[in-house]
């Protein structure tokens, strides 16, 4: 068996990497540090270049682990641009953030060549979701619910591209999660129901998604045909399936550090994953699939519903 990596944040060099397999963004201090596990040999590293906003927000790894998804400041707005920061090279592709309403969350199609966001409205209170071409930058409303955006929201694609989820909040103060296809069309809506909040980690299948309800029970949602079947319940939740497998952050760690291990689908099997030192505050967990399913070519390019 392998040694359990145990990583001290300050001792990392930072340096580039032509992909992560593994993605902790952490708040040792005001500054945001990013570490990364180089897909290649293994090692763990910081991410030189990332923009200089103290109140940047992390919000992903590309399905790719080729490149990182922020929200910071742009052309003096705050929160104003999406920023696709390439690792190997340090390049950044800037989009607006704030075109339709204000995009607080982003995750790119495992052939990352569109993005789809979670937006609010400035003046309605209605949560959307908008998909948006990297390479021209021209975005799409696909879908508009009654809501809002919370922590607990999140974006993420299907493995295979073919659909797109989104938990936002409900005017009743509950999470929702909307299931639509690439293109627009609905595929299901869940209430009391949350995705897992790790990039890349919430399907447990093309079409299952790993969700929690208002008891923090973890449940497998079938989006073609509604089913929901009980996991084994977990505490603290999990932050994300990897493999096939959920990993945990342990709560009141026995030192300075935080503790990750992971579980078996139901529940057990518990086995120590990654130790981080010191102890901080966990922005956001995520990984890039050792394999990602394959699908032929998706349109994106039906008419707007």
């Amino acid at each position: 068996m392998s040694p359990v990596p145990d990583l001290t944040i300050d001792a990392l060099t930072a340096r580039p990497v032509r992909r992560a397999s593994l993605l902790l963004a952490l708040r040792p201090g005001p500054e945001i540090a990013v570490v990364l596990r180089d897909a290649d040999d293994g090692s763990f590293v910081q991410v030189p270049g990332l923009p200089a906003d103290p109140q940047a927000r992390l919000l992903g790894l590309a399905p790719a682990g080729d490149r990182l998804i922020l929200l910071a400041e742009h052309e003096g707005r705050r929160f104003g641009g999406l920023c696709l920061h390439t690792l190997a090279t340090g390049e950044q592709r800037w989009l607006s953030a704030h075109v339709d309403g204000q995009d607080w969350l982003a995750a790119l199609s495992p052939d990352g060549r569109t993005m789809a966001t979670l937006a609010t409205a400035d003046s309605e209170d209605i949560a959307f979701v908008n998909v948006v071409d990297i390479a021209s930058g021209q975005r799409r409303r696909l879908a508009t619910v009654p809501g809002g955006y919370a922590a607990e929201s999140a974006v993420s694609w299907s493995p295979d591209s073919r659909l797109i989820a989104a938990t936002y909040l409900t005017h009743q103060e509950e999470d929702a999660t909307l299931v639509i296809e690439a293109n627009g069309a609905p595929v299901g809506h869940f209430s009391d129901a949350a995705m897992l909040s790790g990039s890349n980690g919430t399907w447990i299948t093309a079409e299952s998604l790993a969700c929690l309800n208002s008891a923090c029970e973890l449940t497998a949602i079938d989006v073609r045909r509604g089913a929901r079947r009980p996991l084994a319940a977990a505490s603290p939740p999990p932050l994300a399936i990897v493999g096939d497998r959920f990993v945990q952050q342990l709560p009141e760690p026995p030192d300075d550090a935080i503790h990750f291990v992971t579980l078996d689908l139901d529940g057990g099997d518990q086995r120590p994953y990654l130790t981080i030192r010191p102890a901080c505050h966990l922005e956001t967990f995520g990984h890039a699939p050792a394999r990602r399913l394959e699908s032929p070519p998706q349109r994106h390019d039906a008419p707007i519903r």
